[in-house]
């Protein structure tokens, strides 16, 4: 199977990050999540990330291929970096910026953002990745996963 150069740069980013938060010094911690789109689209979403001191994160995502509102999609790669803020315990936002694969829904470069609720070693969020009107294409994505911390 042949990645495209978008994918391939993201999936080189994300594992040269995994292996630095190993280190005893990086208060890093792994996350994963499965989730669905919604709105212009159902299709399944899988996310691995790393998060560095509960406000930094970075993730690979995956969007399943599928029909949209916009047509059909091909498998969709995501790479995000994000901060996230916790006005309470329980509750978080999140802000970033996106590079997302081919979507008949979005450009290539765009936000994220996503708000949610976190239990003890999980959290449910709803996400959205938008152009905010830079690309053409800007439908968005939106979803809701949940997420189980490590």
């Amino acid at each position: 199977m042949k990645l495209r150069a978008d994918a391939a740069t993201g999936i080189v980013i994300f594992i040269i990050l995994l292996f630095a938060s190993f280190s005893k010094e990086s208060e890093a911690a792994p996350t994963l999540a499965l989730g669905m789109t919604a709105f212009n689209s159902t299709l399944p979403t899988a996310d691995a990330g790393i998060r560095w001191h509960d406000k930094y994160e970075v993730n690979a995502t995956v969007i399943g291929a599928g029909w949209t509102e916009k047509g059909e999609q091909l498998r969709t790669h995501i790479v995000s970096a994000s901060r996230i803020v916790r006005p309470t315990d329980h509750y978080f936002m999140r802000i970033g910026l996106a590079h997302v694969s081919k979507n008949p829904l979005v450009g290539h470069g765009n936000y994220r953002l996503g708000m949610g609720y976190r239990g003890n070693r999980w959290e449910v969020e709803y996400f959205h990745f938008s152009s905010a009107g830079i690309n053409s294409t800007n439908r968005g994505i939106d979803g809701i996963t949940a997420r189980v911390l490590f």
